[in-house]
């Protein structure tokens, strides 16, 4: 009986102290779903509008003069920025029943991260060389082709799993649905989710040519 009892309590033990180095539901959720956001503009012609009117920056602190960013910049830092995010995602510790969302979120940062060190990265090279525009829009297609199915299939799933992770733990989450208004509304995915369009939030972001991604934010 004591053996048992001392099993049982090794057991508790190391229970708790899984459970305590394990983050929080919406930790979880914000950085495995809600950063993805990031990587939407990738599929579609989003990015690449942004590359075609490229950023400024600030050249001279004294004038303040400013200066259009080179798109190898911009590639650069979109880079940087996703890949502080993927090691977000890989250092998550997490339950069991966070598995599928995370494996969806680590998909879509791995094909995201190949494609901007690749072939977007091949595209800002395009425009800083003053390149002729077909050869821009051949590039442009060569990414649309290669990617953008993928890219929905994966984002379809991590929609999913992070909306199916966040109604079983009661995360309080407003779904924005970027489809035209002219499409018809789409039923709600769990209790306490709800949609709205594209013109509450995010209302500088084209949504027309990404069918049905959605982007996820808390209320």
């Amino acid at each position: 009986m004591k053996k048992i009892s001392t099993l049982w309590l090794l057991y508790s033990i190391a229970f708790l102290l899984q459970s305590c180095g394990n983050d929080s539901p919406q930790q979880c959720f914000n950085i495995a779903a809600l950063n993805s956001n990031l990587l939407y503009t990738l599929a579609g012609n989003g990015f690449q509008r942004e590359l075609a009117s490229p950023s400024e920056k600030l050249v001279d602190e004294k004038t303040m003069v400013m200066a259009p960013m080179k798109r190898t910049e911009e590639v650069n830092n979109k880079i940087k920025s996703t890949e502080e995010n993927y090691q977000k995602v890989k250092s998550l510790s997490a339950g069991d029943d966070a598995k599928q969302m995370l494996a969806a979120s680590n998909a879509l940062y791995e094909l995201a991260l190949p494609m901007l060190k690749n072939e977007y990265t091949q595209l800002a090279m395009l425009y800083d060389e003053n390149s002729p525009a077909d050869k821009i829009a051949a590039m442009e297609k060569n990414i649309n082709d290669k990617y953008a199915v993928k890219f929905q299939t994966l984002y379809d799933a991590l929609h999913k799993t992070s909306m199916d992770y966040a109604s079983k733990h009661g995360l309080n989450v407003r779904e924005v649905n970027p489809a035209p208004p002219s499409r018809k509304p789409v039923a709600k995915v769990c209790k306490g989710v709800d949609r709205i369009t594209q013109d509450v939030l995010f209302a500088d972001v084209d949504f027309s040519d990404h069918g049905n991604f959605y982007f996820l934010s808390f209320k």
